[in-house]
């Protein structure tokens, strides 16, 4: 007979047990179940995690701030100091520059702690005549809030140099 096809009955499948929303239980990693906490709608006191966490959260805004005015003379006086007796010579210049650079990352870090990623630039060029000049021009992306640079420089007979640190709030 087309069209009649033998029906077989299918085993019935007893379904596990689906608990309602409110009796839901949640997996821990030590392969028990645990009730499913509540959440927190405003109106109950703050958990302990989230009081501890604002607590960090206050006290992160009250560490010590990138100060531009007090950095830039630390760039100053590192650049003097570093360069002061040099005379400028191409050859020697790139390992100055990164001598300069260590100096100034190791002595901001110790006035801003480690809360900031610190960008250092440095530029020498040669000097002499009144009428070389030097431009540097830099450009980022970051949180005006929280970032900020600081920029230096030092000009002797024989060189000029340019120093900026950017200081990125981690």
């Amino acid at each position: 007979m087309a069209g009649v096809g033998i029906l077989r009955e299918e085993p019935v499948r007893k379904k596990a047990s689906v608990p309602t929303q409110r009796g839901r239980r949640a997996w821990s990693p030590h392969g028990k179940m645990r009730p499913r906490s509540g959440t927190w709608h405003g109106d109950e006191e703050l958990p302990d995690m989230v009081k501890n966490a604002r607590k960090l959260t206050d006290s992160l805004a009250t560490e010590v701030r990138f100060d531009p005015g007090l950095i830039q003379d630390v760039i100053e006086m590192v650049l003097t100091e570093t360069l002061a007796h040099e005379t400028y010579a191409a050859s020697k210049m790139g390992v100055m520059s990164k001598r300069v650079s260590d100096v100034l990352k190791t002595r901001i870090r110790g006035l801003c702690g480690d809360r900031f990623k610190l960008v250092c630039i440095v530029v020498i060029t040669e000097g002499g005549t009144e009428e070389s000049a030097l431009h540097v021009t830099s450009q980022c992306v970051w949180d005006h809030e929280r970032d900020d640079f600081a920029s230096g420089s030092f000009s002797n007979d024989a060189l000029h140099a340019v120093a900026t640190v950017f200081a990125i709030h981690c």
